[in-house]
């Protein structure tokens, strides 16, 4: 794809949005360039074990207002009960010994839990069920590290709490990403990306693009992560403080370049307060004429795969959508219209696209072929296409988009 960069933009987004009561983790990632914090195991704050609802409670209290995200791990003892441990032992953080997987629901629930200092606490190990009838109460987001639970029981899980689309899964296998893709239709998955072969096998999978989360690492190659973030899927990635021997947080400068140079959406952290302190202190981040050409291309993936909440978040309210034809919808025509199957996108490929800022707009001109069905009628149409965004009040919306057929 080639792009024309003009001169940055000079709109301001902020780096972190207000608590959205309700709002799905797709929406929150997919609109505005929100970065979502996401403390592993809860955080690593020594007087609180890890995994438990005490240590969340404590991270909320110092995060007032801001959307929080806790990346906890699953496990299943003898007895198909779910319980929050990273470890397949009990002894680093509980008082008692042995395999989780042999040791009863009954013998756990008499067990207490050990800080990070590896002092006892009077507090129970925490179960799946307290920890969503929690994330339920305080809207919080999970990212689900399934360590040996069953991806369907899970599921099963948040499906019935109705907490599915405020949850990530993690998986590390295609095998693993394509099962959980076909198990919910509203969490989102993350699928690991090292290198060009590990892409490629993600996208032979059926439906790959749908509510899909890339995790990266520093070996993913630049130029890789560049085209999965221009194709629309958020990135996540994490520093590792303490795997990598840090026992304390790093630097605000390390942070503000590792989410930069990896283009998170998602920074996974030992240490969430501080760097959201850290990130927050900095205020606002500059929007270049990237993050809008971006922004324009994830809404025709959203389109494509039928994610409608994020769509309709973009729209706004006023939207006119005129096509090649002269047919104009507005935004309620443009959601009933793809919801009822009666103009699908099956693929879009953008071949040029440049963004000019005027004022508090945003004008995105691109050229692309379009591989439409319109009424079950198939249609391969060459277009060159205006949209104009909204970019007041920290906020993009598509306020028009007209479309001409190439000649």
């Amino acid at each position: 794809m080639k792009s024309h960069f003009s001169v940055p933009a000079i709109m301001w987004l902020l780096i972190f949005s207000q608590l959205s009561l309700g709002q799905s983790l797709d929406s929150f990632l997919n609109f505005n360039n929100n970065l979502l914090v996401s403390a592993h195991r809860g955080g690593y704050y020594l007087s609180y074990p890890e995994n438990s609802l005490s240590l969340f409670r404590y991270v909320l209290g110092q995060l007032p207002g801001r959307s929080v995200m806790f990346e906890i791990d699953i496990r299943e003892d003898k007895n198909g009960k779910l319980w929050l441990m990273h470890d397949n032992t009990l002894e680093r953080t509980t008082t008692c010994k042995g395999w989780i997987n042999k040791t009863s629901s009954k013998k756990i629930q008499t067990l207490k839990l050990k800080d990070q200092s590896g002092q006892i606490t009077k507090e129970p190990v925490t179960d799946f069920d307290s920890l969503l009838t929690f994330a339920r109460e305080n809207q919080v987001y999970l990212m689900l590290d399934i360590k040996s639970p069953s991806i369907e029981k899970v599921v099963k899980k948040l499906k019935s709490t109705g907490l599915e689309d405020r949850c990530l899964i993690l998986t590390f296998t295609p095998e693993n990403t394509l099962k959980a893709m076909q198990l919910t239709d509203k969490a989102m998955v993350a699928a690991l990306v090292s290198d060009e072969e590990e892409w490629k096998s993600l996208k032979a999978l059926e439906n790959y693009h749908k509510r899909l989360v890339i995790y990266v690492t520093e070996k993913t190659p630049a130029d890789l992560i560049t085209q999965l973030n221009s194709s629309g899927f958020p990135i996540m990635s994490d520093p590792r403080e303490l795997w990598n021997g840090h026992n304390s947080v790093l630097s605000a400068d390390f942070y503000q370049h590792f989410i930069k140079k990896l283009q998170l959406n998602i920074m996974v952290t030992d240490f969430p307060v501080e760097v959201v302190s850290y990130l927050t202190d900095s205020q606002q981040v500059k929007t270049t004429n990237n993050d809008i050409l971006n922004l324009h291309l994830k809404k025709f993936r959203w389109m494509e795969s039928l994610q409608l909440d994020s769509l309709a978040a973009l729209l706004h309210e006023d939207v006119y959508y005129i096509h090649s034809n002269g047919w104009k919808e507005n935004k309620n025509e443009v959601l009933e219209n793809l919801h009822s199957g009666k103009l699908r996108y099956h693929n879009v490929t953008v071949t040029e696209s440049d963004c000019r800022v005027i004022g508090d707009m945003a004008i995105v001109t691109g050229k692309g072929i379009f591989q439409v069905s319109m009424e079950g009628t198939p249609l391969e149409i060459k277009l060159y296409y205006t949209e104009v965004y909204s970019t007041s009040e920290n906020t993009m919306r598509l306020v028009s988009r007209h479309a001409c057929r190439v000649p």
